[in-house]
């Protein structure tokens, strides 16, 4: 599991730099650049579940109220580069990739005891 996290950490900081030169740079590489400190953080089994759940719901609103656009988009008659090209499409697809990534991370969270009470249990029993 710590290896598909340090890809996907690795995922998240390649697509922030591809990122450098689209539309909207700024927003895109610093969610990649939480997308990456999560994936790190989630390594070692830390999890903040008030940050994934914020995360996982703006990915959402952001797929749903662009969805509309997404469809328009794929609708078109255009090749795979093409297609990635569009910005509606990809951005979209970014975003459903967060969402799925946040959305795993924060079911192992709830899964999982909270970092903060590991830490205490921990140091009772020293």
């Amino acid at each position: 599991m710590r290896t598909l996290r340090f890809l996907l950490a690795l995922l998240f900081i390649i697509l922030a730099f591809y990122e450098t030169s689209g539309l909207h740079p700024l927003i895109w590489i610093l969610l990649f650049g939480v997308m990456a400190l999560l994936s790190i953080l989630a390594m070692f089994n830390v999890f903040f579940r008030p940050v994934l759940m914020a995360a996982a719901f703006g990915f959402l609103l952001y797929m749903l109220f662009s969805f509309q656009n997404f469809t328009g988009a794929v609708q078109q008659q255009l090749t795979i580069r093409e297609l990635w090209n569009h910005p509606d499409i990809r951005y979209w697809m970014y975003a459903a990739l967060c969402f799925v990534v946040c959305t795993s991370y924060l079911v192992q969270a709830l899964r999982t005891k909270s970092h903060l009470k590991r830490l205490q249990s921990n140091s009772q029993m020293k």
